[in-house]
């Protein structure tokens, strides 16, 4: 059996408020923060914490052998801070056992890797100064909003200083197949690419989250024998992800993932050569083969693009007026502009927008203001107008 490589992510946004036209020049409070706040106590109380201590008690039985990584968006770090300060209590005390990696990424889970390089640059930044500071040591792993990737964002996370960064595998990247492991881009680059295994990853979240999948809730056992049977060879890496927001919006009663992290690290080490590692073990100086995209992929949708999140005109339209703002905000000596505007980008406010279903489907999500795409646009480009309207000049 190859080693596991398990990230575990979590991301929450803020619930923007129901933003009328009436509201323009009359309210600069974009924020719900009673919803935002109910959310997260949520969040913290029915998922984050019990799958956490989980996590905790397991790293410190199994004392090395057991090891996993977590990427946690810097805005949900500061929403914990704000409202659950218990829960930045456990992430540092998961990273005093010495086992958990904790990936640095866009402190606004959002998609500025695909607009502005400058701002992509500065969110990393911000975020890697916040995760060292929290846990004490830099990151030297990266993982991008969606894992979405291409060649040149390589260059740049490498020239910001890290050493691996998470992407898609499978079939995302043009004219492979089921790509999992450890890779490197084409152009001559230290970086190592940590490609995901996108089926296990897609698949486990399905059976979590679906009552109407086989093996629902998946166990640590079913998952362990997967494992073996689809990687029966000795070496090479597994990596998967797994994310833990997808369980926020589960029944309380559901204990089915808080039983597969509690089982997990025995079944795992049960077989023959069955080991945990972390992204930045995974990367070992050994040589790896090239990877290459010229186009943007992502790992979380199944058209493999960014059209989740851009592929309407309302999607558009409002990701490109607000990019369009950079230069004023930033050229602003107010720095409460630059976090609002910071604030706006995050992903999910333009996944409400999408008009397909395989962004969310079934119901609204919880976070959505209004019932639909065409609400959620309007209300978020009714907040950007005012917004604009603010910054001097």
């Amino acid at each position: 059996m190859p080693s596991l490589c398990l990230t575990l992510t979590l991301h929450h946004p803020a619930h923007l408020k129901h933003y009328s036209f009436f509201d323009i020049g009359n309210s600069a409070t974009y924020e719900d923060e009673s919803k935002t706040a109910e959310a997260v106590n949520q969040f913290a109380s029915e998922c984050v914490l019990p799958a956490t201590r989980i996590v905790l008690k397991q790293l410190r039985e199994y004392d090395g052998d057991f090891r996993i990584a977590l990427s946690i968006s810097g805005c949900l770090i500061d929403q914990f801070e704000r409202y659950r300060p218990e829960v930045i209590d456990t992430f540092k005390a998961l990273s005093d056992t010495g086992h958990v990696e904790f990936l640095a990424a866009p402190y606004y889970h959002s998609l500025a890797s695909a607009f502005s390089i400058q701002e992509f640059r500065e969110q990393t930044l911000l975020h890697h100064t916040r995760i060292q500071a929290l846990t004490g040591t830099a990151p030297t792993a990266f993982r991008n909003t969606a894992l979405i990737y291409r060649d040149d964002l390589a260059c740049e996370v490498e020239a910001l200083g890290y050493q691996v960064m998470l992407t898609p595998g499978g079939d995302r990247f043009p004219g492979k197949r089921n790509v999992c492991g450890v890779y490197r881009p084409t152009q001559g680059s230290l970086l190592k690419l940590l490609a995901n295994h996108d089926r296990l990853s897609d698949d486990m979240a399905r059976r979590f989250t679906h009552s109407d999948s086989p093996e629902t809730p998946p166990t640590s056992t079913g998952f362990a024998r997967w494992l073996h049977q689809v990687h029966p060879a000795r070496g090479g890496v597994i990596p998967l992800s797994l994310d833990l927001g997808a369980f926020a919006r589960l029944s309380p009663d559901d204990t089915g993932l808080f039983l597969f992290l509690n089982q997990l690290p025995e079944t795992v080490l049960l077989h023959q050569e069955g080991t945990f590692i972390t992204p930045s073990q995974a990367a070992s100086p050994r040589p790896a083969p090239p990877l290459s995209s010229k186009e943007f992929i992502t790992g979380e949708n199944p058209g493999h693009d960014l059209s989740p999140w851009m592929g309407n005109e309302m999607q558009q339209d409002a990701l490109n007026a607000l990019y369009l703002l950079e230069s004023r905000v930033k050229g602003c000596p107010d720095q409460t502009l630059l976090k609002t505007w910071r604030l706006l980008q995050v992903s999910d406010y333009f996944l409400y927008m999408n008009t397909h279903n395989e962004a969310f489907p079934g119901p609204a999500h919880p976070a959505m203001p209004g019932d639909s795409p065409y609400d959620a646009y309007i209300n978020y480009m009714n907040i950007l107008t005012d917004f604009s309207e603010r910054i001097p000049g």
